[in-house]
């Protein structure tokens, strides 16, 4: 009987390391498959041709861009990839894929990857939990520079200065700088983004209506910049003119009449004179007065302190400056002018501190989904008023608050519509700007 048990025991030792001995054999096996395919995934400088677009550009000089994928053979049981980039003085780096994924973005490579470089590059893939070791070295080309344009949605067609012109998208772009000419090429300017690949045309001072331009991109990738290789061009549209909104038109009284803001407007003038509202020519009773408004972050026309008398009804005109280029004045406004017993002067815009700058109003999130913001009002100490106008000049959102919190909350009622919008918060002293992009 004893011998019958240790016969049982030894032949359940010998099967059981058998066993042992096969599943061990079974998962080098796995890793050597796995090593066998990892080798295979990249066989030349043509990275894992099974991905449409990715590997090089085909032509004289192929090499790779920053923003492109690279992708693995895919290996059966795999549970993780990492790839690894070998730059010529021997530095390392590795990024994980993670999530069963087999392709790497490039521009998620760290450190960032750089034009003109050579990179040796290795693959290894995780199979039941074990790493089964990188694969042969695989050289890659960098392209010799980071290359970028304007997108050609945006080449030969007529923008106004409220318009948001994009460039092509490069990969760990650190700047992007705008090149534009016009007047046959006699006049040249440049205007830097900074990360951001696209620009306002009204935030470049530059920028006039009515023009043709010749535009060139360049971008900066690990400190380094590209050419200005490749322009397209584009034109501006007539300069606009502007005039009070409705709400200011017609009312008894009116101390400062907002009127609807130039995208670029670098002044305005306002023409104000008495008039018949009954004479359908709105022709002058008496001398216009008129009103450079320089003080362009708030328009509006300080009705109260030009000198007008109470009990006539003025017709006021508006004319929008861009640098040297002149505006028409927009169609006439009536404004009854009526002042209530002693009622006090309004502020007049252009007395108001020269604190505009938009870096001065910190907004965020921005860009905004427009549904609320929160606006730092640190700064405000006395009652201040919120104006929020979209970039056709129109007020989407006016409220007055008191000051107290450093923080102000603004819900919106509705939803703001995609675009750029220029928030103000001004009080007695002090106007502070900043624009928000909703998307």
């Amino acid at each position: 009987m004893k011998r019958i048990l240790l016969f049982t025991l030894l032949n359940t030792l010998f099967i059981g390391g058998l066993l042992a001995l096969n599943t061990s054999s079974n998962e080098e096996y796995a890793c050597q498959t796995t090593s066998e395919a990892a080798f295979a995934v990249l066989p030349t400088a043509q990275l894992s041709a099974s991905y449409a677009g990715l590997g090089p550009d085909q032509g004289d000089e192929p090499g790779y861009d920053t923003y492109q994928v690279i992708g693995a053979g895919w290996v059966t049981g795999a549970q993780d990839w990492t790839f690894q980039f070998t730059d010529q003085l021997g530095n390392v780096s590795t990024y994980v894929a993670g999530n069963f994924n087999n392709t790497l973005n490039l521009q998620n490579v760290t450190p960032d990857l750089c034009y003109g470089e050579i990179y040796d590059v290795q693959v290894d893939v995780m199979v039941g939990g074990v790493w089964c070791g990188f694969g042969p070295v695989v050289q890659i080309i960098m392209e010799d520079e980071p290359l970028t344009a304007l997108q050609p949605a945006y080449c030969g067609e007529t923008h106004d200065l409220y318009t948001i012109i994009q460039a092509n998208y490069v990969g760990n772009a650190e700047e992007y700088n705008w090149q534009f000419s016009t007047d046959n090429g006699t006049t040249t300017f440049q205007y830097n983004s900074g990360i951001n690949q696209w620009v306002d045309l009204s935030d470049i001072p530059e920028m006039r209506y009515s023009k043709i331009y010749e535009c060139w991109v360049q971008v900066k990738v690990c400190g380094v910049w590209g050419s200005f290789v490749e322009s397209c061009f584009f034109t501006t549209s007539p300069l606009p003119y502007t005039t009070l909104e409705p709400a200011f038109c017609g009312v008894p009284y009116v101390g400062n009449a907002q009127f609807y803001w130039v995208p670029g407007a670098t002044e305005y003038w306002a023409k104000v004179y008495p008039t018949d509202p009954d004479d359908p020519n709105f022709l002058p009773l008496g001398p216009a007065v008129l009103h450079n408004i320089t003080n362009v972050a708030l328009p509006v026309v300080p009705l109260f302190s030009m000198g007008l008398t109470s009990g006539n009804v003025y017709a006021v005109q508006v004319k929008p400056f861009v640098g040297e280029q002149q505006g028409d004045y927009g169609p006439v406004c009536l404004i009854y002018y009526d002042v209530p017993p002693g009622m006090q002067p309004q502020i007049d815009p252009s007395s108001l501190s020269s604190n505009t700058s938009g870096s001065t109003l910190k907004i965020w999130p921005n860009p905004n989904s427009g549904s609320n913001i929160s606006v730092d009002v640190s700064q405000m100490t006395s009652t201040y008023e919120l104006n929020i106008m979209d970039m056709a000049g129109k007020l989407v959102h006016s409220a007055q608050y008191e000051p107290g919190d450093n923080t102000l909350e603004v819900n919106f009622e509705q939803t703001l519509a995609m675009g750029v919008y220029h928030v103000f918060v001004r009080n007695e002293t002090d106007l502070l700007q900043q624009k928000i992009i909703v998307h």
